[in-house]
């Protein structure tokens, strides 16, 4: 069983998540389970998902949740040691499992571990390299921010 779950969070932009969701599976490191976590109000990437990428778990919330609740689904559907939230206009690099997997290792008990970033413009073009490190008590932060949690 795979130590790492991907859950890829999407929102009716089927291109971006298809962009996405290409990167994740070109990683040089295979071992980890991906899922796509879908709350369009639209059926058009369960469309995409069937025919493109029928290996991949797809959760469809059609026709859609409130972003805090959209969240909770996400860390339901993870079981297992360690999980990457990632969104659809994100760009895995190749070698981001393989990475995040050797950081697990050295930091087992890790809340969180803050990665490199590309940002993409809307047609799924690379923007800006960025370096996203941050605190575990600004990730909660962010997180009751954005996500109303407590």
């Amino acid at each position: 069983m795979s130590l790492l779950t991907i859950v890829l969070m999407t929102h009716n932009r089927p291109v971006l998540a298809v962009n996405a969701i290409e990167s994740i599976l070109n990683q040089s490191e295979k071992d980890f389970k991906l899922v796509v976590s879908d709350n369009s109000s639209n059926k058009e990437l369960q469309e995409i998902m069937e025919a493109r990428f029928p290996q991949v778990e797809h959760k469809s919330w059609f026709p859609g949740m409130p972003l805090a609740e959209h969240f909770k689904k996400v860390i339901s559907l993870v079981d297992t040691a360690y999980f990457v939230m990632f969104h659809d206009d994100d760009l895995m690099e190749p070698d981001y499992v393989k990475r995040i997997l050797e950081e697990f290792k050295k930091e087992p008990h890790a809340a969180a571990i803050a990665t490199n970033a590309w940002k993409i413009d809307k047609d799924g073009q690379k923007i800006q390299d960025s370096k996203f490190f941050v605190s575990k008590n600004k990730i909660w932060e962010s997180l009751v921010k954005c996500y109303g949690l407590d």
